[in-house]
């Protein structure tokens, strides 16, 4: 994979929602500190399509830009690890989240 290849990560809600996250190969980590740590399971390859998609790109001279299905969003990382989370607890089955 090339850095100009942007990695893809699924996630499966509870309710069996799925999210899409789009982000640069060199920021996976960022991704990684920032994944719910619970009520969002990681998949490889989901069975539908997804529900809420998010990008994250890196500008030349570092400013992150995030889209949350297909608008431009602020905020950067923390808007991402906050639509993780609230795409979570909004379907989570069984819990309430607090």
């Amino acid at each position: 994979m090339t850095e100009a290849e942007p990695t893809r990560r699924f996630g499966l809600a509870q309710d069996g929602a799925i999210i899409e996250i789009f982000s640069p190969a060199s920021q996976a980590s960022h991704l990684e500190q920032r994944w719910p740590t619970m009520g969002l399971e990681p998949v490889a390859d989901p069975v539908r399509r997804p529900t809420r998609m998010v990008a994250v790109r890196s500008e030349a001279d570092g400013t992150l830009l995030v889209e949350v299905d297909g608008l431009a969003a602020t905020g950067g990382w923390e808007r991402v690890e906050s639509e993780l989370a609230l795409f979570s607890a909004e379907r989570l089955t069984g819990l309430v989240a607090v």
